[in-house]
């Protein structure tokens, strides 16, 4: 599932290196399979906040799975929240 997007090693280097931008974001799983979509006014920021040391039971979950994500860039807010619902209904995560 995951041929059309670049896969990224989750570290804190690369999350930091999140354009700041919108967007949607998705988590994979060591096997490269979706487990999480997300979008972001800002990706930077919010990959960012997935590094907190207080994360809630659910997140901290999907935080030890999720080995790999990647982004895409869209022009507004509107759009990422668009993208986001439509991702969710193709991949399933």
């Amino acid at each position: 599932m995951s041929g059309k997007y670049t896969l990224i090693k989750i570290t804190k280097k690369a999350l930091l290196r999140s354009p700041e931008l919108p967007g949607i974001y998705i988590y994979w799983s060591l096997a490269k399979n979706p487990i999480y979509v997300g979008k972001a006014i800002n990706l930077k920021n919010r990959l960012n906040s997935y590094l907190n040391v207080r994360l809630e039971v659910k997140t901290q979950k999907l935080m030890e799975d999720a080995v790999y994500f990647s982004t895409t860039l869209v022009g507004s807010e509107i759009e990422a929240l668009l993208l986001e619902a439509k991702l969710v209904r193709k991949l399933n995560p």
